[in-house]
């Protein structure tokens, strides 16, 4: 009886382990254990004030309770900003894409763009068509200035070149004798030669 409610103090055997337990229960003071426990768990510091170390302790974990409140908000503030960063990354991947695929397309145009001027150019007679150092050139200059293409477009014609005069200079030529008729002409030949003698 008026014994505090912690729990066993002691157990009724044979051979008592505590021969005057009436002053152990006295000296059980449970407000002293609660510090203990208390300055354990960090909430108030050891020869803290009892009278007032609740109290402290209240405010203690008011100020942890706050403080894991504003962790949680920076760790979900800190969660969204990761995932955009993630949505701003593979935004920037797709762009890179999307500006090689126009790059490359451009580059093929451009090409595209000087092989035409070239083979144009040839077809006019400004550049031999075997010379394929010039086309080569030209094409270079075309790819990198698209305004080299009006400068090639200017050049004049090389009469040498002309399709027209070289078409026309064939047309001219004979075609070479083949076969019988070969035989025949140096046959007729021949006998010319005898006859002019």
């Amino acid at each position: 009886i008026g014994l505090p409610k912690r729990g066993e103090i002691g157990s009724l055997v044979n051979d008592p382990a505590f021969e005057e337990i009436q002053r152990i229960a006295a000296s059980f003071n449970p407000d002293t254990i609660m510090i203990e426990h208390l300055i354990e768990l960090g909430l108030v510091e050891a020869g803290h004030d009892p009278e007032t170390a609740i109290e402290s302790a209240k405010q203690a974990l008011a100020t942890l309770r706050e403080s894991a409140s504003t962790a949680e908000t920076v760790k979900a503030s800190a969660d969204e900003s990761a995932t955009k960063i993630t949505d701003l990354e593979k935004e920037v991947t797709d762009l890179k894409t999307e500006r090689d695929e126009l790059k490359s397309q451009v580059e093929a145009k451009r090409a595209k763009t000087a092989e035409d001027a070239v083979a144009e150019a040839v077809q006019a007679g400004r550049i031999p068509a075997q010379d394929e150092e010039t086309k080569a050139f030209w094409i270079e200059q075309i790819t990198a200035n698209a305004a080299s293409a009006d400068i090639l477009a200017k050049m004049p014609k090389n009469p040498a070149l002309d399709p027209e005069k070289i078409a026309g200079k064939r047309a001219e030529e004979p075609e070479p004798l083949k076969g019988l008729e070969l035989a025949q002409a140096a046959f007729k030949a021949e006998l010319e030669a005898l006859n002019n003698k």
